[in-house]
């Protein structure tokens, strides 16, 4: 979103009119005349104005967002900021909107002079009238890419980045981009950039297409639906086919990779929600437990009997760490007992980067495709806190991160001037591509009982010490909100709250009679058992729930019987909360990204 103050100038000649025509706001010298149409452009895009009709194109009228955004426009007073309202503030103002909190210090000065905040900092009824607007599915937003534009949008690294290499583009070409949504700033200075979701995706189509003739307009409302219809199975016009073939999104009878790309972006462009990536993270020890795997996978395959299980990787860690390339210093600074290393595991298993399977009555442990990815660029084991990497992935829902954040993640090592470095990208493929199972501590289930109800934010400080006062250290509550949010069950946002999410509220409630001893209520294997009896429709058959979930029968019996003890198992069936707590898993799931193949 980027509305400019040139943007609104123009916006107000259409008060009161039921249509205006083009000619009559573009006059002037030849580029004062161009720079109108531009803003025209933008504007609807943004689905601020709109054609009257198809047969009258050159014909505006406003759109009922249009007319609520002049009204906040006139209602702050008509700001002097030459950037009234853009991505990079629309990120403050919907933070503190979600909160109902006051702007911290450093957005204060901004806000207010944009008619944004009163004078104590609490938005004003301009900025929500504002706000609700640029909402998903509020405004009937477009996208308008021609081929100076696309030429743009494919050479733009996708980030997150420092802005300096956007320097080389046409400021025209950025300021559209950001108008539609394909690219967002760093709240509240601008300083850094991403690609959001819709971005990249429009972003892989641009740099797909082979157009056969030199058409001027790659992509805009009336292609997208030709296209739309050809993934989907539609039948096309000759004449349609003629068309996308042009383009490049249609060959030999099929859709191109182009196309693919371009049905997905636009699925993001008429999604109803901000949709999070959520974060992974992964501390010290579950990346030498990572480590250990691979190292004894290797030495298996001369010795089976040294295929890792829980157990032996334990074993190698205390007796032959040398081998790991682990000194005698981290292992003593490190605790790798019995409930740390199966911690580890369940994490590992949790994010898909290992796998577990029962061979001879023993669960053996294997690196899946992930894992392998992640330990080829891992090099020195460092933590990798899952907010850092929230970092990374946040400007996917269309909002960006803030400064604050950038600056956790270059201090964690996973930015740099140019962006994210390897490692870090690798994370942030995995974020967005892995169908992760939910792990919850006897810590972070106590955190989320602990929380408000839904939709009702707090700052995260004194959720922190409403916690650690029941005797745990600070440190490790705040961890333990940050390990929540790999799992979408809390949100936090850029002015310090926090707040519970609707997957979070259905984990709460589903673990309502968990018992207070339990270590470790939800991991990977106790979901696996709970879908296997969600599948049977009875826990009787134990057999076959060992076949299904390729666990051990101790484990099936062990997390039997806990499930019962927390109420998510009745007489035969899970109960409600059994239920509520797999659709949870659901949720979750849900939150994996498509991709074109």
């Amino acid at each position: 979103m980027l509305l400019k103050r040139e943007y609104m100038q123009v916006l107000e000649k259409f008060k009161g009119k039921d249509e205006v025509d083009v000619a009559e706001v573009a006059t002037g010298e030849y580029e004062e005349a161009e720079n109108v149409l531009f803003i025209l452009l933008a504007l609807e895009v943004q689905g601020l104005i709109e054609p009257v009709s198809k047969e009258r194109p050159r014909s505006f009228r406003l759109t009922e967002a249009g007319k609520k955004v002049l009204e906040a426009w006139e209602e702050a007073g008509r700001p002097e900021a030459e950037r009234w309202f853009d991505s990079s503030i629309h990120a403050a103002v919907w933070s503190l909107w979600r909160t109902s909190a006051k702007a911290p210090k450093d957005w204060f000065t901004p806000l207010r002079e944009r008619g944004l905040v009163d004078e104590e900092g609490f938005l004003t009824d301009a900025a929500k009238k504002l706000v609700e607007q640029f909402e998903p599915k509020v405004r009937p937003v477009k996208v308008r890419v021609t081929r100076d534009l696309g030429w743009t949008l494919a050479r733009v690294p996708p980030g997150p980045a420092a802005v300096a290499p956007l320097s080389k583009f046409p400021e025209e070409h950025i300021d559209l981009l950001e108008a539609m949504g394909v690219i967002v700033f760093t709240s509240p200075d601008r300083k850094y950039y991403a690609l959001t979701r819709f971005g990249r995706f429009l972003r892989e189509a641009i740099r797909e297409l082979r157009p056969v003739a030199m058409e001027y307009v790659l992509v805009n409302m009336k292609i997208a639906e030709m296209v739309k219809k050809l993934v989907e199975g539609g039948e096309l016009t000759e004449e349609e086919k003629y068309w996308l073939m042009n383009l490049g999104y249609y060959r030999d009878g099929k859709p191109t990779r182009a196309a693919k790309w371009l049905y997905l972006a636009l699925k993001e462009l008429e999604r109803g929600e901000w949709w999070d990536t959520f974060p992974i993270g992964l501390t010290r020890v579950d990346e030498w437990v990572l480590k250990t795997i691979d190292h004894l996978w290797k030495k298996a395959e001369n010795n089976p009997e040294l295929k890792p299980t829980k157990k032996l990787i334990q074993y190698w860690i205390e007796k032959h760490r040398d081998e790991l390339g682990m000194d005698e210093e981290t292992y003593k600074e490190l605790e790798f007992s019995d409930y740390t290393i199966g911690l580890a595991l369940y994490r590992l298993e949790a994010v898909r980067l290992v796998d577990s399977y029962e061979e001879k009555g023993k669960l053996v442990y294997e690196l899946t495709e992930y894992g392998k990815r992640l330990l080829e660029v891992l090099g020195q084991i460092t933590e990798v806190p899952a907010h850092a990497v929230k970092t990374l992935v946040y400007a996917d829902k269309g909002i960006p991160p803030f400064r604050l954040w950038i600056e956790e993640a270059i201090r964690w090592g996973l930015m740099g001037p140019q962006g994210a470095g390897t490692k870090a990208r690798v994370l942030m493929w995995i974020s967005r591509r892995v169908k992760r199972l939910p792990l919850i501590t006897k810590l972070e289930h106590l955190v989320l009982q602990k929380t408000l109800p839904s939709r009702r934010a707090e700052p995260l400080e004194e959720l922190v010490k409403r916690v650690s006062a029941l005797g745990y250290d600070e440190e490790e509550v705040r961890a333990a909100i940050y390990w929540l949010e790999m799992w979408g069950a809390l949100e936090v946002y850029g002015n310090g709250y926090v707040e519970l999410t609707e997957i979070g509220d259905m984990i709460k409630h589903a673990l309502v009679a968990t018992p207070p001893g339990v270590a470790t209520p939800v991991h990977p294997h106790f979901i696996r058992v709970l879908q296997a009896v969600k599948e049977l429709g009875s826990y009787e058959d134990l057999a076959e729930i060992v076949n299904r979930t390729r666990l051990t029968l101790g484990i099936v019996k062990d997390a039997l019987v806990v499930a019962r003890e927390a109420k998510l198992l009745g007489a035969k069936d899970l109960t409600g909360e059994g239920e509520l707590l797999l659709e949870a898993v659901k949720r979750i799931q849900a939150h994996v990204e498509e991709v074109v193949q």
